[in-house]
């Protein structure tokens, strides 16, 4: 195991106010666990600060000494990128601070907030921004990487809501990034990922926001093909303000749902109307109910932050997760073949697929206009493979790439990477398509020894 020895780190302590936690210290085991449990990693120094000056610290001492350095902010990252073997980790989950302005609806929040924070914080106003479905997961790399979750179809994706943003830069300088102001750093952090810098504070767009009505109807797993082709038919004609998603997944053992049902493979229609009103929400799912008759289906309108942390049981941290995404432009029978064929045969009770409804108001921004790509997708599909068992690791990892790999020749432009394990330089090149030289540009400029690599990697041209 690399160490870094007391009199080195004690440079750093010097005007710290943050926490310098090394092997064998009381909370390093703890400050090391991330997300996924398949990257069980032992830093040299875990470094957790406290405000912009410290990450400014942090980043010349890591600089100096040479080491690799990953960022954590939620440590919800699904490839790994939160944690390093043997390097630095710069944690950015002390910095909680959030500063809700309801009159100008703008939100400044420090990277080391969740976004269940975020939400309770700005729906003691009645607004929000489009985050993510999960609530522990830190507003950082969700936002740096696009950011889809109930909201985008009506107000966009996380990054389109970001109006500002405050950067701790590779050299350890500090600047400032909007439309007006380094223009161009503030194209590629909406959608970039970590790739340029350490954003220290994000400033967000807020909107009025409320109760959501929330419906879900379980069909057997023999009405999957029947349950796609009608999202896939009346999904994209529903209004921006209906959120839906088709599923094929494992009942969970749950109070909530019927006892008969638990351990049950099983298609699924989520579906999510904003605003609450449960009639309007009903006349807008009708055409759901030309589908087969459901084995179980219920409805229930909730406040938003309710609704933003549905997903957080059955998701918890310290499992095993895999995952592949990509995007479609329509449900084809091709498409459809290809998930009633493979998605039947997942090996985990905790995994799940997920056909996910885009379009709205993702949509309306153009390719170009920032650095995600694939607006015009009007599906994602996610193969969210999680598991306990490291043993299983290997057999698991190969039946998500066979899934993926059946699927790919039907995907569209653009790749989610928040849902996405570490992807190769090809792989990043496709995601971001026309966008990707333009990245390439932005790194050589801002980081061009390559400093900040932990992340869906754009490398710099030299």
């Amino acid at each position: 195991m690399t160490t870094i020895d007391t009199d080195t780190t004690e440079l750093l302590a010097a005007g710290f106010s943050g926490t310098l936690l090394r092997p064998g210290d009381a909370t390093y085991d703890e400050a090391r666990q991330v997300y996924n449990a398949m990257f069980d990693r032992h830093p040299a120094l875990i470094v957790q600060c406290r405000n912009t000056e410290d990450v400014v610290a942090a980043m010349k001492f890591a600089r100096a000494a040479g080491l690799e350095v990953a960022v954590r902010a939620g440590g919800h990252s699904i490839a790994g990128f939160s944690a390093c073997e043997g390097g630095i980790v710069i944690d950015l989950s002390l910095m909680k601070h959030v500063d809700v302005d309801p009159d100008r609806r703008i939100a400044r929040v420090q990277p080391g907030v969740l976004l269940g924070e975020l939400d309770a914080a700005t729906q003691e106003h009645g607004l929000a921004t489009p985050l993510g479905f999960i609530s522990v997961t830190g507003v950082g790399g969700l936002t740096l990487n696009g950011g889809i979750g109930w909201l985008t179809r009506k107000h966009g994706l996380s990054c389109d809501n970001l109006v500002a943003a405050e950067v701790v830069l590779a050299n350890g300088s500090v600047v400032r990034a909007n439309d007006t102001e380094n223009s161009e750093l503030m194209w590629g952090l909406r959608g970039g990922g970590g790739n340029f810098g350490i954003v220290t504070s994000f400033e967000y767009r807020l909107h009025e926001i409320s109760d959501v009505y929330f419906e879900m109807r379980f069909y057997d797993a023999a009405a999957l093909g029947d349950v796609l082709r009608l999202f896939g038919a009346c999904g994209p004609a529903l209004a921006e303000d209906c959120v839906g998603g088709a599923v094929a997944m494992t009942v969970p053992h749950s109070e909530m749902f019927p006892e008969q049902l638990h351990g049950q493979f099983v298609a699924a229609l989520l579906l999510g109307h904003l605003g609450g009103d449960e009639a309007e929400a009903k006349q807008a799912f009708a055409p759901f109910d030309a589908a087969p008759a459901p084995l179980f289906a219920m409805g229930m309108t909730v406040p938003y932050v309710v609704a933003q942390s549905m997903q957080d049981e059955d998701m918890p941290s310290g499992r095993q997760n895999y995952w592949k995404a990509g995007n479609l432009r329509g449900l084809t029978e091709d498409v459809i073949d290809v998930l009633t064929t493979r998605a039947p045969t997942v090996l985990s009770p905790h995994a799940q697929v997920m056909v996910l409804l885009l379009g709205g108001a993702m949509g309306r921004v153009g390719e170009t206009d920032t650095a995600y790509c694939g607006r015009d997708a009007v599906f994602n599909v996610s193969i969210d493979n999680i598991w306990e068992d490291p043993a299983e690791n290997e057999e698991q990892i190969a039946w998500s790439r066979a899934f993926y790999d059946t699927l790919a020749p039907h995907l569209s432009s653009g790749v989610y990477l928040n849902w996405a394990s570490e992807e190769s330089t090809d792989r990043v090149k496709y995601a971001y398509g026309p966008n990707y030289e333009r990245l390439v540009a932005l790194k050589d400029q801002y980081d061009p020894t390559n400093f900040f690599r932990r992340n869906q990697n754009i490398k710099p041209s030299t």
